[in-house]
């Protein structure tokens, strides 16, 4: 299936470059209809993600992910809103996006009071700022039910700025958490990112989730101008003692990334280090034009 997938993908590019006359606009690029990885070859220890676009406007529509649960995305143009909806009965409600110059700024997260009246309140909720157009500050605010009888219904939090990107040459080197003693590195290969690739290094020291893969990924600014090779992280101030880290290796086909090796190694509270595999395979199947 992946080689069929494959084969597909380089067809399309073969016919688009063929049939492209010099005056003509450069087309969109193809966008990516499904990720999959593995964890030490496992499926069910990895993510899969399906997703589909609304040919109207070319904006996800859904994404189905391997658990079966199934994320539907409603989107209001004139407002610069995405509300997105789970087919999964759950306390969590839905989650909104805010955007502002094709950027996220803020998301936030509803859940259902689970203590009997089922009121829905903002379980979390995030604003971003950007530096331009790379992604530079988090601020987080939320709240937490408390059991009936314990004082406040709720138990809330409030941390201006609490995350930090640095960035140097249009790449992130290096990710802070005010709450933390953790910091995180980043080193980059000569090779270009490329504009289809949805992998983001968001603000979490995990780089193996399915949030980093995300097609929403594309609305938070710019992405990174190299790409990622190698990240670590470690807690202050021991900063020569490395608790996990990531390397990265690429295969592309054209323009596209359609795979990803990453090895983690976790060295904390490990009397030898622990060493993970994750190959993340990537298909475009969705032409824009």
């Amino acid at each position: 299936m992946k080689k069929y997938a494959f084969i597909l993908l380089a067809t399309a590019i073969t016919l688009v470059s063929c049939s492209k006359d010099k005056n003509d606009p450069e087309p969109d690029p193809f966008k990516v209809t499904k990720i999959s990885c593995t964890k030490n070859g496992s499926a069910t220890e990895g993510f899969s993600m399906d997703i589909t676009y609304n040919t109207a406007n070319n904006t996800i529509s859904k994404i189905t992910y391997q658990t079966g649960i199934t994320d539907f995305y409603i989107y209001n143009e004139e407002a610069e809103k995405i509300a997105v909806y789970s087919n999964t009965a759950s306390d969590f409600v839905h989650t909104n996006y805010a955007l502002s110059g094709n950027k996220i700024t803020d998301l936030e997260v509803k859940a259902n009071y689970p203590y009997g009246d089922n009121e829905e309140y903002v379980h979390d909720s995030f604003t971003y700022e950007y530096a331009g157009n790379n992604w530079k500050f988090t601020s987080e605010k939320g709240s937490r039910p408390n059991t009936p009888g314990s004082g406040d219904k709720y138990t809330t939090f409030d941390r201006n700025r609490v995350s930090e990107f640095i960035w140097d040459s249009n790449n992130i080197k290096e990710y802070d958490y005010a709450n933390s003693s953790k910091v995180m590195k980043y080193e980059y290969s000569d090779q270009n990112n490329e504009p289809t690739f949805p992998f983001r290094i968001l603000n979490s020291f995990s780089l193996v989730e399915p949030e980093n893969f995300h097609p929403l990924n594309e609305f938070m600014g710019s992405n990174t101008r190299k790409l990622l090779k190698k990240a670590y992280w470690y807690e202050t101030p021991e900063v020569n003692d490395i608790c996990v880290e990531y390397n990265f290796e690429y295969t592309l086909l054209g323009n596209y990334i359609t795979e990803v090796t990453i090895n983690e190694t976790i060295y904390k509270d490990r009397t030898e280090p622990e060493e993970n595999l994750y190959i993340v395979n990537l298909s475009y199947g969705y032409d824009p034009n």
